[in-house]
């Protein structure tokens, strides 16, 4: 069922080479906003709700694979709002810890109800901006 959903990632400073295969990439229903709320007891039994706890039961993630150039293809994603969040690493060059932040992006975007509930047809997002971390004294 759904659809496939392409597009391309960019880093917003073009001379960034990024590893496209090296990060942590979630594409999944975009999260119930909570109604405004005066309290933190009243946003704790709007969260603890039956209809808050079943919308998060219910969310579902779907593959994005990249391409060395950026662009990425996921499968069969169905009709709804969708959150995409991508984080990508540099490689450490020495020592040990976790592998500094390239790069990141957000990107909410809405798949229209098909007939039959299937299509062929690629849900294009065109070209999404990576926004990058600086790196000082260095030239990228």
């Amino acid at each position: 069922s759904g659809r496939p959903v392409i597009g391309r990632v960019a880093p917003d400073d073009p001379s960034r080479t990024i590893n496209w295969t090296n990060g942590n990439q979630r594409l999944g229903a975009a999260p119930a906003r909570p109604p405004a709320f005066r309290t933190p007891e009243g946003y704790q039994q709007w969260f603890n709700s039956p209809e808050a706890v079943a919308a998060r039961e219910a969310i579902v993630s779907y593959p994005i694979v990249f391409a060395s150039d950026g662009s990425f293809r996921a499968e069969d994603v169905p009709a709804g709002r969708y959150q995409m969040y991508l984080n990508f690493y540099e490689r450490r060059q020495t020592g040990s810890g976790f592998d500094p932040t390239a790069g990141w992006l957000n990107h909410e975007f809405e798949i229209e109800p098909m007939p039959g509930g299937r299509s062929n047809d690629a849900l294009d997002l065109g070209t999404l901006e990576l926004k990058t971390r600086r790196i000082v004294g260095s030239s990228q």
